[in-house]
């Protein structure tokens, strides 16, 4: 048992150790992982005034124009508590851990995703529309946001295959132990729930590859998603993404590379 997980779930490399104990000391017909599976959710972020907040700020400072700020601040991940209005699109797995037979070499990977612009949503209703209710500003592409789920399932692997998937989401998700009578529980890092000490991880787009022109409900965002280590620290990491639009002008549909580090 160990509460291993950092910032985008993998920064600091803290997983590495509890496998290695893991494939020592744990009993593979009896032992339990706690937690047994995380599931890495992506989304697209829209959210004018989080970049007025963060980024714009810097262009005056009580008087000062402090620019210079600007210069990188789209190459770090910034952690932050988003609000469930800044995604633009309902969250998507693109990578799921089973931690009972995950391998340190699994957490360095290049994983797909396919993003649409639909509001978002929290697994709870279609599209993330509620009555009454108002989303904003699914015109505009200001970046990604990665965040996790974590499941505990109350009994040792092999799983049951319909107990838990990477389309699982820990809003929904719901498991009972027929023999036991014990039950499964999770918990989220994502903007539709109480914010935790993780918050999530925002991928802000660089100048370079921001859409040109606006972006509309129903345009699909492809793409790729790479983890990997730094060559320098392994406890840092390295998040790139590529991506393509779909549906929107020829201009548009230009593959988009970007890396973003955290350390």
């Amino acid at each position: 048992m160990s509460e291993w997980m950092g910032y985008c779930l993998l920064y600091e490399a803290m997983l590495d150790s509890v496998l290695h104990a893991r494939d020592k000391y744990l009993d593979p017909e009896t032992g339990i992982m706690v937690p047994s599976h995380i599931n890495l959710a992506i989304s697209t972020l829209s959210d004018s005034e989080f970049i007025n907040d963060r980024v714009n700020f810097w262009n005056e400072v009580y008087g000062f124009k402090m620019t210079a700020m600007k210069e990188k601040i789209d190459e770090d991940v910034i952690v932050a508590g988003l609000g469930k209005n800044s995604l633009s699109s309902t969250p998507v797995t693109f990578c799921h851990l089973p931690l009972a037979a995950v391998t340190v070499e699994d957490l360095s990977f290049i994983k797909p995703f396919e993003l649409t612009i639909d509001s978002g949503g929290d697994g709870t209703n279609k599209g993330g529309e509620r009555e009454g209710e108002e989303w904003r500003e699914l015109n505009r592409l200001d970046g990604f946001v990665i965040y996790f789920d974590t499941f505990f399932l109350p009994h040792p692997a092999p799983y049951i295959a319909s107990a838990i998937s990477p389309s699982s989401r820990a809003e929904t998700w719901e498991y009972y132990d027929q023999n036991t009578g014990a039950r499964g529980v999770a918990f989220t890092t994502g903007p539709y729930r109480t914010v935790t000490h993780w918050q999530q991880g925002v991928l802000l787009i660089n100048k370079d590859n921001l859409i040109e022109g606006e972006v509309k409900k129903g345009d699909k965002i492809v793409g790729k998603v790479e983890y990997r280590k730094s060559e320098s620290n392994s406890r840092e990491l390295k998040i790139e993404v590529r991506w393509t639009l779909q549906g929107g002008s020829e201009a548009n549909e230009r593959e988009r590379k970007q890396l973003w580090h955290m350390r």
